[in-house]
């Protein structure tokens, strides 16, 4: 039983050790989890912020080369109508119309791979993230069967040992000292009552009717009776 007993209490360590560092575990990756979402809103944000610059600079761009060919089409209209002074002011509004889609063009050009970018790194965040969820479930269902195995292994350990804290020895030693006592008493009462002539002689006396009524049956007695008549007359004399 000792052996057992230490080798449960060994087991159960074991699996106590293994729960703490599932569990150690499991919380870490989720506060692993949650930081990474926080990552993934801002990322989110980030994009969707860089993302709508990127669609106004598309649009200022859309409509500086829709100024740009408006303003060609007045200074046409104009230089054909011999009309110099307008002409040359609406050549000018034309350049700096197609100077400012240039200048859009150059940042939607650089700012449309990093807005690709941050869209692919986010996309990988998304995923790393799943992955997380998952390790972290299985590390979850791993820590429960660990605390099943530990809530087992507590009730192997209880099973046999000291009969639920009773001690058995004890007891029977208490009623072998109860059955001595008890023998001790009845052997004082048997020496007590042979000592006592009155109850000798109506022991006697009981023998005595005894064989008289075996003998009106014919059958032979088994004490003799004598003895009550002997013990009486003991008693008369004294």
């Amino acid at each position: 039983m000792g052996i057992l007993s230490k080798l449960i209490t060994q087991i159960t360590g074991a699996l106590h050790d293994l729960i703490d560092k599932n569990s150690d575990a499991g919380r870490t990756a989720r506060q692993g989890v949650r930081q990474l979402d926080e990552q993934i809103k801002k990322a989110e944000e980030s994009v969707a912020d860089v993302s709508a610059e990127l669609r106004l600079m598309a649009h200022n761009r859309y409509k500086a080369n829709g100024d740009a060919s408006k303003w060609g089409a007045i200074a046409k209209t104009a230089a054909a109508d011999g009309n110099e002074a307008e002409a040359v002011n609406a050549v000018h509004r034309q350049v700096q119309a197609e100077e400012l889609a240039a200048s859009f063009e150059t940042h939607v050009a650089r700012l449309s791979p990093m807005v690709d970018q941050l869209k692919g790194r986010l996309e990988g965040l998304r995923k790393v993230k799943i992955e997380m969820q998952n390790k972290t479930s299985v590390l979850d269902a791993r820590s429960k069967v660990a605390q099943a195995e530990s809530r087992a292994a507590r009730a192997l350990g209880n099973i046999g040992t000291a009969g639920g804290g009773v001690d058995f020895d004890r007891l029977e030693e208490n009623v072998d000292r109860e059955e001595a006592k008890a023998a001790a008493l009845a052997e004082l009462a048997h020496e007590k009552s042979a000592g006592n002539p009155d109850a000798k002689l109506a022991d006697y006396a009981r023998r005595e009717a005894i064989g008289e009524k075996l003998k009106a049956l014919g059958l032979q007695p088994t004490v003799a009776p004598v003895e009550a008549r002997t013990i009486q007359g003991e008693k008369n004399a004294s």
